[in-house]
């Protein structure tokens, strides 16, 4: 089995987020990493998610590189990826409860709440839904 430094997967509030040594590991482990405008949807035998990139907030501890939230995809449960990641080695989990909270505002110019057209097409997801 190959060996990996260990990515960070962080929860906060309830969500699940992964550094850049993370998604290197991932694809170094042979599992489909695709490029997408703003981040990358990474699928493995355990389900598919997206890891969209955070900006403008303090590094976190254990952090390696940039920091990308993590939006399951197509009915994957985030313990089976979580389970398998860290199994592999290519992870490890850090509870970071406190460090900061990911505000909804810093998803879109007009805010968590916002319902147009622009906002909607561009985030490509509901807030609380999807965040395991």
């Amino acid at each position: 089995m190959r060996k990996f430094q260990p990515g960070a997967l962080f929860k906060i509030d309830g969500r699940r987020f992964v550094d850049s040594q993370a998604l290197y590991n991932f694809t170094a482990a042979a599992y489909s990493v695709e490029h997408l405008p703003d981040g990358w949807r990474v699928t493995s035998a355990a389900g598919s998610c997206r890891c969209n990139r955070v900006e403008g907030r303090p590094e976190l501890p254990q952090q390696r590189g940039a920091l990308y939230e993590v939006s399951l995809e197509g009915g994957a449960s985030m313990k089976a990826l979580r389970t398998a990641w860290v199994d592999a080695g290519l992870v490890q989990v850090h509870d970071a409860a406190g460090a900061w909270k990911p505000a909804a505002a810093a998803c879109g110019p007009c805010g968590s709440a916002c319902a147009c057209g622009p906002c909607k097409e561009k985030h490509a997801h509901h807030h609380g839904e999807g965040h395991a």
